[in-house]
């Protein structure tokens, strides 16, 4: 368990939470969690606090998703273009025989 002791504010509540996270990092997670918090206030009408509490943690999971399946496409990209890319090396770039390569050139 972490080591670090850090205060937070939820919908009002105040916590305390133990973690191995920097203090820094801890509150810009709680800000960013406060901001979608609000966001979904603003825009619908229920004041109960674990709707909306439920809402937030939806939109976040949903971006988080979102984010992660945009990662997972690039990195198949970046993946199959270095496949490519060692495949043409491989065919392009004449293979010195290992023996050759040991020799000093005259």
């Amino acid at each position: 368990m972490g080591d670090t002791l850090v205060k937070i504010e939820i919908l009002g509540q105040a916590h305390t939470i133990r973690t191995d996270e920097a203090e820094e990092r801890v509150l810009e997670v709680v800000d960013y969690l406060n901001t979608k918090i609000a966001e979904v206030s603003a825009a619908t009408r229920t004041t109960a606090k674990l709707n909306v509490a439920i809402l937030a943690a939806l939109n976040i999971t949903h971006e988080y998703l979102l984010v992660r399946e945009e990662r997972d496409q690039l990195l198949k990209g970046v993946q199959e273009r270095s496949r490519k890319l060692l495949a043409k090396l491989e065919r392009d770039v004449p293979q010195r025989s290992a023996a050759s390569s040991l020799e000093k050139p005259a």
